[in-house]
């Protein structure tokens, strides 16, 4: 039986280690690292008889909330594709629990950790020489204004970047702000900050740049003030406004992208994204309270919003309606959408005690960074990809992961 849970823990932390290789290569096998871990957690649940989880109240919300979405696919157009999805939402969860109660066994999470820095560097060194040259280190060609390195055609670095580097960030700022008697990994973390935020930039994923540097930013300002250091925070605040006007200039091609964003927001109605946004607003208008059930956006949009715009309805559809709130209440109807906000607010205000906000400790610092990440991944206001792809559903379930190690678990090894 030892051996067994020996070769689980191994089998568990090298899934958890190669994630950030998994999400280069692509969905298909960030799938299977996700259905792997849910079949490992589901045989240590019942080898052990470790059933606790189901009695946690965001555990029981979140399979409410999943119960809904299966039900409410009988209804869908596209009955199908409503189901999967909704079905295989539950990975998500289960590998989440997967990390928080037997992750980090055979490799800390200070490992990982360095390992996924390490995939990251490679990535951002990458992007920097297409950046330079017009091609990557495999001779992927620069897409316009746009790099995205390994990524090919598919422009989603900037993503990659931010929605990984959440526990990266945590321990460098640690690093920085409170171990900082090795002068050399003092440098170091403050250029790999640097160096990732100018590569989050260049990528041309406008969105993901702003929520990188409000992750790098809010981190940083929750820690001068755990310690008192309004003066340095004054200064702080100054410094990082003058470094981004440096990067934004820093490249015609890509200031003219950032730029262009003040006239999408001046006339956002006649933007795309205004008028995708419209879409989901009048399809969850025309079925208020289910929705039209997940993955069906892109099959009812073109259907019942006809009335809308009879000589060209396409150019308002999409696969999503790429707000996460919309997509929600257009697909869920007012009914998930709540079930949603309730899973969250139940969960993140769990999180609110006192003792996380000590940030002299590594974990803190960690934990603090992921958890204003998750925050940002599901704020409101901005753009987004589906909530239930791989791509993008998965990286926040991993950070809750991590999030519930640090916070629940006892004696870890860091």
């Amino acid at each position: 039986m030892k051996i067994e849970k020996l070769s689980l823990n191994k089998i568990t932390d090298l899934l958890i280690i190669s994630l950030p290789i998994a999400y280069l290569l692509g969905s298909p096998f960030i799938n299977i690292i996700l259905v792997i871990g849910s079949i490992i957690f589901l045989i240590n649940s019942n080898n052990y008889n470790e059933w606790k989880w189901l009695k946690i109240y965001w555990v029981r919300i979140f399979l409410f909330f999943w119960f809904y979405l299966i039900l409410n696919s009988f209804f869908a157009t596209d009955i199908f594709n409503a189901f999967r999805a909704s079905f295989s939402l539950i990975r998500f969860l289960l590998f989440s629990l997967l990390i928080s109660y037997y992750g980090f066994k055979i490799f800390s999470l200070t490992k990982v950790i360095n390992f996924w820095k390490l995939i990251l560097l490679i990535v951002l060194i990458d992007i920097f020489i297409q950046f330079i040259f017009g091609y990557n280190s495999i001779g992927l060609p620069k897409h316009g204004p746009r790099y995205s390195g390994f990524f090919g055609n598919e422009l989603v670095a900037g993503c990659y970047i931010f929605k990984l580097s959440a526990p990266i960030i945590g321990l460098l700022y640690y690093k920085i702000f409170f171990n900082f008697q090795n002068k050399v990994e003092f440098i170091n973390s403050i250029a790999f900050c640097l160096f990732s935020l100018f590569i989050c930039l260049i990528t041309g994923e406008r969105m993901n740049f702003l929520l990188f540097s409000g992750l790098a930013i809010f981190l940083a300002i929750i820690i001068f003030l755990f310690k008192k250091k309004f003066k340095s925070l004054f200064l702080f605040i100054i410094s990082v406004v003058f470094t981004l006007f440096i990067l934004l200039v820093s490249s015609e091609a890509v200031k003219s992208r950032y730029f262009d964003m003040i006239n999408i927001v001046k006339n956002f109605d006649q933007s795309t994204y205004g008028k995708l946004f419209s879409s989901g607003y009048r399809l969850w208008v025309k079925n208020p309270f289910f929705g039209v059930g997940v993955k069906n956006f892109r099959v009812e949009c073109d259907v019942q919003l006809t009335d809308i715009l009879p000589e060209n309805p396409a150019q308002l559809c999409s696969s999503h309606p790429h707000n996460l709130y919309l997509e929600l209440l257009s697909e869920t109807g007012v009914i998930g959408t709540t079930i949603f906000i309730i899973l969250f607010f139940v969960y993140f205000r769990g999180l609110l005690s006192q003792k996380i906000f000590d940030l002299s400790k590594k974990k803190n610092c960690i934990m603090i960074s992921c958890i204003i990440s998750s925050l940002l991944i599901i704020w409101p206001i901005g753009t987004a990809g589906s909530f239930y792809t791989t791509w993008n559903g998965s990286f926040l379930w991993v950070q809750i992961g991590i999030i519930n190690y640090l916070f629940y678990r006892k004696n870890i090894s860091l």
